[in-house]
């Protein structure tokens, strides 16, 4: 990892799934993240939060043998395989240091700053014989932990097995998508508002097993946390080179915290974008891009020479409207939970306007999400709106209809 020194996500499951397969032991898997981590990075600043996660990385380091692995698996989130374990004694061994962590406050310019953590902790072989099975168990563990009090550690147990089967199962269905060609992208259109001209398209993965789609809901959040993320991304990049390629027209894709955090893949998005210049828009969400400001304002200026990036659910985070004009971006996706709620709510159509207004102001485009009814649409488009995109103009559509909408709209493909 390049801010703290410790091994990253990939190198973590890397190291602990090598040392898995030398023999038999036990060991214990530890996922574990700071207690409202965001708070310290929107009030003191996104480089004393990075100065707390050396920090704290440092801290791991002294307290924890040389044999333990240490990763930090993305944001404020740690991993931990501590073996060999000898007894229970050694559990609660790790347990005690992990606490022992955070008994010294933070440092934070002239502040002493005392923070938590929520841990899960899944044991080998007990809970898993491989890494995924470890992880998943340990996280469905945190997620348990964060429903207690601030410090809680919770250990996976028989009663969770339900959601460990539900999370095997999702990773199984991931397995046999990127196995047999099952990802497909659909694609829904936004439009010009002032003249209902198609402007581009959303590019949304699915999976198609059969006759029944399958959508991100139920499987991104694992791919996102490594399950077969590799696989996935290289599928990606092979459909958006094909469709880039055929199309004259802008596609947005999601980027994730994952991609985003990726040096190589952000390269290999750079170098895509360069061959299909002004067509590809990559979309990033608030949080992501005000984690790291300074590498963000790097790497996104480098992929707009030739692309654009749009800041996607603006609102729904910090809501600063400063983020619009400092980081780099082209166009301000408002939030579809402002667009429904602007009929009978003052406070979400004034927020509507503010954010159109000032983008305008500014020189950024905006688009609104989730435009469902003719009444959102006219507003939208009286307050200057640039782009609008909802089911009130077009649902996602698979490949061939949007074919069928270019050839009507007179765009043609190459």
């Amino acid at each position: 990892d390049a801010l703290t020194g410790i091994l990253n996500q990939s190198g973590f499951r890397f190291k602990v799934s090598d040392i898995l397969r030398e023999g038999e032991f036990s060991g214990a898997l530890v996922i574990f993240d700071i207690t409202d981590f965001t708070y310290i990075n929107r009030v003191y600043g996104f480089q004393e939060g990075d100065r707390i996660l050396k920090e704290l990385a440092m801290r791991l380091r002294s307290i924890f043998m040389r044999s333990d692995i240490i990763g930090k698996l993305g944001g404020d989130e740690f991993g931990l395989f501590i073996y060999p374990l000898r007894s229970k004694e050694d559990v609660l061994s790790i347990v005690k240091k992990l606490k022992s962590v955070f008994y010294e406050p933070f440092k934070v310019k002239d502040e002493e700053i005392p923070l938590s953590f929520h841990a899960g902790i899944s044991i080998y072989p007990e809970d898993g014989k491989n890494y995924l099975e470890l992880y998943e168990r340990a996280y469905i563990a945190l997620k348990e932990a964060k429903k207690g009090a601030i410090g809680e550690i919770s250990f996976f147990n028989k009663e969770m097995e339900d959601k460990a089967e539900e999370f095997l199962s999702v990773e199984k269905l991931i397995k046999k998508a990127v196995e047999n060609k099952l990802f497909i992208l659909h694609f829904q259109p936004y439009y010009r508002l002032k003249d209902l001209k198609v402007a581009g398209f959303e590019a949304l993965v699915r999976i198609k097993p059969g006759k029944k789609l399958i959508y991100p809901g139920e499987f991104i959040e694992l791919i996102e946390r490594g399950v077969f993320a590799d696989e996935f991304e290289e599928w990606m990049f092979d459909e958006l080179s094909r469709i880039l390629s055929k199309w004259r027209i802008p596609i947005s894709v999601n980027l994730s915290a994952r991609s985003f955090k990726n040096d190589k893949t952000m390269e290999k998005l750079i170098e895509l974008c360069k061959t299909f210049k002004g067509n590809l828009v990559l979309e990033i969400t608030e949080r992501l891009l005000i984690e790291d400001i300074e590498r963000t304002k790097k790497v996104l200026g480098s992929f707009r020479s030739c692309g654009k990036v749009a800041l996607d659910d603006f609102g729904t985070e910090y809501s600063s409207l400063s983020y619009m004009r400092e980081l780099p971006i082209d166009i301000v996706k408002i939030d579809m939970s402002f667009i429904r709620g602007m009929l009978n709510n003052k406070a979400d159509r004034a927020l509507v306007e503010v954010i159109v207004s000032y983008a305008e102001k500014i020189g950024l485009d905006s688009l609104a999400e989730g435009i469902e009814k003719e009444e959102q649409y006219k507003i939208l488009k009286e307050l200057g709106c640039t782009y609008g995109q909802g089911f009130y103009f077009a649902k996602p559509m698979p490949e061939e209809k949007v074919e069928e909408l270019l050839r009507r709209e007179g765009l043609t493909s190459l």
